[in-house]
């Protein structure tokens, strides 16, 4: 059809178009200097607070966050755990959902709701592939959320994504 055209305009004689000027040249980008990284963490180790009642859980998230420098504390229920976080806020929470107490959604919310806990990073881990569970754990505060089983170099990719964020 294009074709049709342009031979029909060339048959008829018509005038060449004016000339096109001459292609633009890319501007070159210079490379920006290089920002400085702001810190990851602040000055001193960063606490976590892990709420686990699986033992085999515990070991292997307890090992791959001390190897990373947080000060881990450790409960498997969810009433010690929220008088863990009255005592002292850490940077990171890790939840499990199905707890003795308390459950961890109940728990993520009382979290949400002490003074200063809005820098609290949190991750759910759990067994529950509720999506009902999901969406009330992200409506409720959570950063992530993560389903058991899962791999734990997963995990840390995921912690350290957090920290960036803080």
């Amino acid at each position: 059809m294009i074709a049709a055209a342009v031979r029909s305009r060339l048959e008829r004689g018509a005038r060449s178009p004016l000339p096109l000027p001459p292609p633009r040249r890319p501007r070159l980008r210079l490379a920006r200097a290089a920002q400085p990284l702001r810190p990851v963490r602040p000055a001193g180790p960063q606490r976590a607070l892990l709420v686990e009642d699986d033992p085999a859980v515990a070991a292997i998230v307890r090992h791959r966050l001390t190897k990373a420098g947080y000060v881990l504390r450790h409960v498997s229920d969810g009433t010690e755990a929220l008088q863990a976080l009255e005592d002292a806020l850490p940077d990171l929470a890790i939840l499990d959902i199905k707890l003795p107490g308390m459950d961890g959604l109940e728990l993520l919310s009382r979290l949400r709701a002490l003074p200063g806990a809005s820098a609290t990073r949190v991750i759910m881990l759990t067994a529950s592939s509720n999506e009902h569970d999901m969406v009330r754990a992200f409506g409720l505060g959570a950063d992530d959320y993560l389903m058991k089983p899962f791999s734990p170099t997963e995990l840390m990719v995921r912690v350290e994504r957090l920290q960036r964020r803080a």
